[in-house]
């Protein structure tokens, strides 16, 4: 018989083997369950918060786009609306954020945030700075500043070749460990080669924001090491553009 899923696994009577579905089963049995009602994402559930420094009242995109997806609203401008009645807050006064690596990462959101930015203001959030990715970009950065104050350019190159392309073993030497912040503990650094074995996507994303973050703050636009980390953002932004 024709059609079908092509990539269905055939029904066995067999003996069952464990799955990976299991475990959890295993919380679902002890949890309890919700109805839809219940469940409701209602428009005051939607966060709101005030910058003292612009006067305005702070919306996340992501959390406008959860709660119109979730009550099935197409309309920005009903969600909107919906969430300034339901918190009784003036729609001028509202403005909008967004997390950098969203953008990179999703088109949904670039798109969203392209529309938003048209009409209202949106506040780009950068990758948190205790975040692994942050921390191991900025080690990066001050070990290749070293190695350069010292004439030992091919060490940085080759630092930076091995930051980029998550090569962590070579992110090892003694030079570049020195140089890793106290907040990066083992622990975070396990949590990083996780990540970017789990969620390359994702991984990559949180690398150029901190590239892009660090070279506003600390670098030369004019001197050929911010020509290095432009050229290494340009490089994992192609990859993303492949796989988003």
């Amino acid at each position: 018989m024709k059609g079908g899923h092509r990539f269905m696994p055939i029904y066995s009577q067999a003996d069952r083997q464990p799955t990976y579905l299991d475990e959890a089963a295993n919380v679902l049995i002890k949890s309890k369950y919700l109805t839809e009602s219940e469940s409701t994402y209602y428009p005051e559930m939607v966060p709101i918060r005030e910058d003292s420094s612009t006067g305005k009242l702070i919306v996340r995109l992501e959390d406008l786009v959860e709660y119109s997806g979730n009550n099935g609203i197409n309309e920005a401008s009903a969600a909107v609306t919906q969430v300034c009645t339901a918190s009784k807050v003036d729609v001028d006064r509202l403005a909008f954020s967004i997390d950098e690596t969203s953008v990179l990462e999703n088109t949904q959101y670039e798109d969203t945030a392209r529309a938003f930015a048209a009409n209202s203001k949106v506040f780009v959030v950068p990758v948190s700075e205790t975040s692994a990715s942050y921390m191991l970009a900025e080690s990066c950065l001050k070990t290749m500043d070293q190695a350069v104050r010292a004439g030992e350019t091919q060490f940085a190159d080759a630092l930076f070749e091995a930051y980029i392309n998550d090569e962590f073993e070579y992110l090892e030497n003694e030079v570049f460990q020195s140089n890793l912040s106290d907040r990066f503990t083992e622990h975070a650094a396990i949590s990083a080669i996780n990540e970017s074995n789990d969620n390359m996507l994702h991984w990559t994303a949180e690398k150029i924001s901190s590239l892009r973050s660090l070279s506003r703050q600390y670098l030369d636009e004019n001197s050929e090491f911010a020509a290095k980390f432009r050229k290494g953002i340009d490089y994992l932004g192609d990859y993303l553009k492949e796989v988003r």
